[in-house]
């Protein structure tokens, strides 16, 4: 995700590409046929929160509580052959991989990638931290009102507080990852007051990726652009950028034909390509969203 000058003397995680980024990622796919301008690459499929936990009823991506890691020596193999602009570690809690480190170091020296950010939800911060913020260009940090109920009213947990408030203190652009559903449709009304009060510079509106599309996404399109509307408002005011995964995109706009693997790919610990992580945390061939988006165009537009 590119980066600009954000307020509170922050950078923000995402924004538009401009004209002289889609200049510089097409000499790239000139160059290599397999070049993909976003790598999202789990290098562990381990979480360190306990197995018991609620949000593993709503985590978006399979995780183990054995330490499963991806070897660093896959990493470099996946790297020179999509030669990404940006890459983003994840898992399972990428920041438990042995060598985290290590992984942003190797990015940072190819002349070809210019973002290495990384996802977490912040249970700890990695070791060596300061030498971590030399290298990462970003952090997108886990949190939502399906994991923790009382997020609004009550705030950060206590045994998230910590983290965050380091996090917070660091030079890293911080995003906000927000898993969203039809049971928390309703926290979108404090979410952008929430992201303001905890400097976040960017909200990465996310889906399930292990439930139905009924569960997923919302019939009553017109109540939920309504609420969506209003949430966008505020993130304008606040100078919040958003962004949103495929899928979530492909449901606001209607799009039937997501083209995900075009942009990008998701990388198994093992090294094995998805174009789509839905697709394969599911088991599917299809994207299981492609009809029902085009059953919702029928109903909106009959």
């Amino acid at each position: 995700m590119a980066v600009e000058s954000f307020g509170r003397n922050r950078k923000s995680l995402v924004r538009p590409f401009s004209k002289d980024d889609l200049e510089i990622i097409a000499k790239y796919q000139q160059k290599n046929k397999d070049y993909k301008h976003l790598l999202q690459v789990h290098i562990t499929d381990y979480c360190n929160i306990p197995n018991h936990a609620k949000c593993r009823e709503f985590c978006y991506q399979h995780s183990n509580v054995n330490q499963n890691f991806m070897t660093f020596s896959t990493f470099q193999t996946v790297l020179k052959k999509y030669t990404p602009w940006q890459i983003a570690l994840g898992g399972g809690e990428p920041t438990t991989h042995p060598q985290f480190l290590d992984f942003l170091k190797y990015a940072k020296q190819q002349k070809y990638l210019k973002y290495a950010n990384y996802t977490t939800n912040a249970v700890q911060i990695p070791e060596n931290f300061p030498e971590v913020i030399q290298y990462a260009d970003g952090v997108s940090i886990s949190l939502d009102s399906l994991r923790y109920p009382h997020l609004f009213t009550h705030g950060v947990p206590d045994w998230i507080q910590p983290q965050l408030s380091i996090y917070q203190s660091s030079p890293l652009p911080l995003a906000l990852n927000f898993v969203i559903s039809r049971q928390n449709l309703k926290d979108l009304q404090y979410l952008a007051d929430f992201a303001l009060e905890n400097h976040f510079s960017g909200v990465y509106l996310l889906s399930f990726k292990t439930m139905s599309p009924e569960d997923l996404f919302f019939k009553e399109r017109s109540k939920f652009l309504a609420e969506f509307s209003n949430f966008c408002d505020k993130l304008n005011e606040y100078n919040i950028i958003l962004a949103t995964d495929c899928c979530f995109g492909n449901y606001l706009h209607f799009k039937t034909d997501c083209g995900a693997n075009q942009r990008f790919c998701d990388i198994h610990l093992s090294g094995k390509v998805s174009g789509c992580s839905f697709k394969r945390i599911l088991g599917k061939n299809e994207c299981p969203l492609i009809k029902y988006i085009q059953d919702l165009q029928e109903m909106f537009y009959s």
